[in-house]
């Protein structure tokens, strides 16, 4: 029923969109073509409107990446405007640039500047009236009761009373719950969150044979799930849409839920990784575009960053570590040496803690900060562990801490040391943008601790992530990192991607933890 009206309401505003930009592009001809603004008399050459032509879904497309067709909600037409202003601009950008790569004879024309500036302005311009006038059309048709599809709600209980505030919420359904039925037998009560309860199950069809309605919502209590099978049977009786809302606690879904079908079988996915299909396809490119850009951008300091480790201290120049990524696989993390070169009984590598303790020495018994192990903990309601109270033996670095250069200070305190992760990127191993890599052994303690930390795995690590950008790194709680992280995946799109490395240089590079 949702996705019905919504993939509507998506093909009436893309048909709809697709009319204004065309509109848009008829506006910028007359005035690129004629030395005066006259309706052009003839069409454009066929370069030109070959360009013209693919402007229209490359538009739409970039309307789609910034979420023009996602459901609103109670987002202000600000925020709308603001996104359509992002998705205008990125598509104006590449037609101008695509112009004047193609040689278009329309470039030619001596006030064509100005004139496809006209068309950046007019696109922007006829979409925004566009935009807001819909929104006024179907907020007028909705105050008057039309178009709308009138549910009741079969459960009083909390379960019942969320449906019904979710769809009051939500208007842009059309979607209005009428009356509520008790998942009771029989009812006492009158009311529910000022609608009437017309009575319990046992008058089910009677209810609905005096209150018709266009569909049936059952949102009851898990402790009566045992009579599901008993209701569907008694409303066939009726031409009613039936739709099931599942009690599942939040807790139990941390990551965006998803409905699909395989051969007529219904199956409710509570958990699943946001990186499949296209999704996954576009952040692999932006990943090996990133990080052949950065390499070149950060190739010659990188040259010299290895030269002045190699002059200034013995040992290799690289550091390498096992790391945990996607799907809980593990790989060979690179970071540029930082720490006087010793060796490290666990696996041979160098510049690890000066005692020779390895990583998986550290007594993960000092992590719990009570005296009683965390246990099977939200992450809401975790305590707060900071990366001072994970060192707990020399695997993990003090303030001013001997073992480290003095290059190697800067470095940390620049996040420069992270550059040959790069490298990590173009394998594979690691994303430009993703939850931080753990070692193996704080990903086997905390997995039993702390309910959630396993999605961190269900993308791939990055360099930069949304709690480094908001100034979770070092001695910052464990459990605020963990929130933010959950956040990113449940939230992931390749524009949300795209800002965390726009505010990276700014915000993630340098910072007080880090050293």
């Amino acid at each position: 029923m949702l996705k019905e009206r919504h993939r509507f309401f998506i093909t009436v505003l893309a048909g709809m969109d697709t009319a204004v930009i065309l509109g848009a592009q008829f506006f910028a001809f007359g005035l690129i073509a004629q030395p005066r603004f006259q309706l052009p008399t003839a069409l454009p050459e066929p370069r030109t409107l070959s360009l013209l032509t693919a402007d229209v879904p490359l538009t739409l497309f970039c309307m789609m990446l910034f979420g023009m067709y996602r459901p609103r909600r109670d987002r202000g037409f600000l925020s709308e405007l603001f996104d359509l202003l992002k998705a205008c601009a990125v598509s104006w950008g590449v037609l101008y640039i695509a112009l004047g790569m193609t040689a278009d004879p329309l470039m030619a024309h001596p006030d064509a500047v100005w004139k496809i500036a006209a068309y950046g302005i007019a696109l922007y311009g006829t979409l925004s009236l566009h935009r807001f006038l819909f929104r006024c059309s179907l907020h007028f048709i909705r105050q008057r009761g039309w178009n709308l599809r009138h549910v009741a709600v079969i459960g009083t209980g909390q379960l019942g009373q969320i449906a019904c505030h979710t769809f009051s919420h939500n208007s842009w359904t059309g979607i209005k719950c009428a009356y509520f039925i008790s998942h009771l037998d029989t009812s006492t009560r009158n009311d529910c969150m000022g609608l009437p309860v017309r009575g319990g199950l046992d008058d089910l069809e009677e209810i609905l044979t005096d209150n018709p309605v266009d569909g049936v919502v059952i949102a009851t209590p898990q402790s009566r799930s045992y009579m599901l099978p008993k209701l569907l049977t008694r409303l066939e009786r009726f031409a009613v849409e039936v739709r099931i809302i599942p009690d599942v606690r939040p807790k139990y879904m941390l990551m965006n839920m998803a409905v699909a079908e395989l051969d007529g079988m219904p199956v409710l996915s509570v958990r699943q990784s946001p990186l499949n299909g296209f999704g996954a396809v576009l952040k692999r490119a932006v990943d090996l575009t990133g990080s052949a850009l950065a390499l070149v951008i950060f190739g010659f300091p990188m040259l010299l960053i290895a030269a002045l480790i190699r002059l200034t201290s013995d040992g290799p120049v690289l550091f390498r570590q096992r790391r945990v990524s996607l799907g809980g696989k593990s790989f060979e993390i690179y970071k540029f040496r930082t720490m006087f070169d010793e060796p490290c009984p666990q696996n041979g590598r160098l510049g690890l803690p000066s005692n020779g303790k390895s990583a998986s020495s550290t007594n993960l018994t000092e992590i719990k900060p009570a005296a009683q192990p965390l246990g099977r903990t939200d992450v809401a309601a975790a305590p707060e562990v900071t990366g001072e109270e994970l060192r707990g033996t020399d695997a993990w670095t003090q303030p001013d801490d001997p073992r480290i250069t003095p290059l190697g200070r800067w470095l940390r305190q620049t996040s420069l040391d992270e550059l040959p992760q790069l490298f990590n990127v173009l394998k594979g191993d690691m994303s430009l943008v993703g939850p931080r890599p753990e070692r193996q052994e704080l990903v086997e303690h905390f997995r039993d601790d702390w309910r959630g930390y396993m999605l961190r795995q269900n993308v791939k690590a990055g360099i930069t992530g949304w709690a480094q950008v908001n100034g979770l790194r070092g001695n910052t709680s464990l459990r605020r990192r963990l929130r933010y992280d959950l956040y990113y995946i449940r939230n992931w799109s390749i524009m949300f991607d795209l800002r965390i490395l726009a505010v990276t240089p700014f915000r993630g590079f340098r910072h007080p933890n880090a050293r």
